[in-house]
């Protein structure tokens, strides 16, 4: 689909200074009717960054603290979490190579998740 802008991002802050530009861009992703999903994932170091530059307290309510108030899109995702729907090969269901392994040919063919 050119010329149209994506419905889901993904935005990650890694501890780079300039937390008052991420805090500006959210603001304007939150307010953009175009986009209806946002993925935020903060970084140990970014949370310091945060935290330091902008006086925020604890990692809990992080888009909330930014924005100043609940998101109804902007959804945190814990950067520790390898099971995230924005991990790397993430799929609704899965299953390591080993339970892979245990499954039936006729349960691997129906389900290639399996």
């Amino acid at each position: 689909m050119p010329n149209q802008p994506p419905q889901n991002l993904t935005i990650a802050t890694t501890g780079a200074s300039g937390s008052i530009f991420l805090k500006h861009f959210l603001l304007a992703v939150e307010h953009d009717a175009r986009i209806k999903t946002v993925n935020f994932i903060a970084s140990d170091s970014g949370l310091r960054v945060l935290a330091e530059e902008l006086d925020l307290r604890g990692r809990n309510n992080v888009v909330g603290q930014l924005l100043g108030k609940p998101s109804r899109k902007i959804h945190s995702q814990a950067n520790t979490d390898i099971g995230a729907n924005v991990a790397s090969g993430h799929r609704t269901r899965c299953r390591c190579n080993s339970q892979r392994k245990k499954a039936s040919p006729a349960v691997r063919a129906r389900d290639p998740v399996a």
